[in-house]
């Protein structure tokens, strides 16, 4: 029997058996772990293998710079409890993410009330996107929250210095549904004419992606797509292509508490890979870094959007699950290595 039916066994069971009767737990005890609680993460490594438990606890806190202290619990797969000494350090990982370990996503939930381990879905994830090819007009935050609705759940827009919208491109962070396919572009009748303006979507620190159905849940390797590579002035490419990656950008962040403020550093930065050699093909640097995601890509914006109006006939695709990689690290490789125990992690 698995975990669900025995607990609705038990539920059936009358009060007047040898495991009743029903206790009240003390009030003490329960302020003690609600206030443990609100200081706790859960995270998922997205990945079909087994992370390497005693090396990733080893290294995640030095990788997060924590504090105050961090308390880590391994439950069971790749899912790990976080226990936070302070609040500030918490929020600090939060808006540091979206975090990668071993070439995988690390997908954080924060649990709360009467939930269980189980009940976790672990299927949004935070992002910067930029959006790009947006006019002069649109650059105002009223607009940016229009904007980053269609991606996702906005919790901030990147107002530069001078608190309005401003440079080349549109900052948003958008909370995602991560067992969706990416949204490669956003089309908008700005002035009501129906003139369609086709704005580029970019991801920052987005780990290695699907190249075929554009999913963060398993690399193009893992995907069960048949090959739908496109030929774009002349050129053959897949539908969601390594331009949807971007780094992070030096713009500040907007959070700020009484220790001052945490800018989340593109150069520190919360993505890692631990290997030095090749990533979905592509070449990486002596820090591990790869050469065309870290922005050695040639293509123009204008060369990019001839791709989208390309690739947005084909047909979106299915929500499919599988593993991902992440993008570079300072890691040894001794530390963070796959384990391979015969059976893979539920995703």
């Amino acid at each position: 029997m698995d975990s669900d039916d025995i607990s609705s066994l038990c539920a059936s069971l009358s009060l007047n058996s040898l495991d009743g009767p029903v206790q009240l737990l003390d009030d003490r005890m329960k302020c003690e772990a609600i206030n443990r609680l609100s200081l706790c993460l859960v995270g998922k490594i997205l990945s079909n293998k087994w992370v390497n438990r005693d090396a990733f606890m080893r290294v995640i806190g030095k990788i997060w710079q924590v504090k105050k202290g961090l308390d880590i619990e391994s439950v069971s797969g790749n899912i790990f409890t976080f226990h936070f000494k302070d609040a500030w350090d918490m929020n600090k990982v939060i808006l540091g993410s979206p975090w990668s370990f071993d070439n995988a996503l690390m997908v954080l939930e924060k649990p709360v009330g009467m939930g269980t381990i189980e009940s976790l879905k672990f299927c949004q994830a935070d992002f910067w996107v930029q959006i790009h090819k947006i006019p002069i007009l649109c650059m105002t935050k009223e607009i940016g929250r229009f904007l980053g609705g269609m991606i996702g759940e906005v919790l901030d827009i990147d107002g530069g210095n001078s608190g309005d919208c401003e440079g080349k491109f549109m900052r948003v962070r958008i909370r995602m549904d991560i067992t969706k396919s990416l949204k490669r572009c956003l089309l908008v009748d700005i002035m009501g004419d129906g003139t369609e303006t086709i704005m580029i979507l970019r991801y920052e620190r987005l780990p290695n992606h699907c190249f075929k159905c554009g999913m963060v849940y398993h690399n193009t390797a893992k995907c069960s797509e048949e090959s739908s590579r496109i030929l774009v002035n002349g050129k053959e490419e897949h539908p969601f292509g390594l331009w949807l990656r971007v780094s992070g950008s030096q713009r500040k962040s907007n959070y700020q508490c009484q220790r001052g403020p945490f800018f989340p550093s593109a150069k520190i930065g919360p993505s890692w890979k631990v290997d030095k050699g090749i990533v979905e093909g592509n070449p990486v640097n002596s820090a591990g870094i790869e050469i065309s995601t870290a922005l050695k890509i040639s293509d123009t914006m204008n060369d990019i959007i001839d791709r989208v109006r390309t690739l947005m006939t084909e047909p979106d695709h299915s929500q499919k699950q599988g593993t991902i990689d992440g993008d570079r690290g300072r890691l040894g490789k001794d530390d963070v290595m796959i384990q391979d125990s015969g059976s893979q992690p539920k995703l």
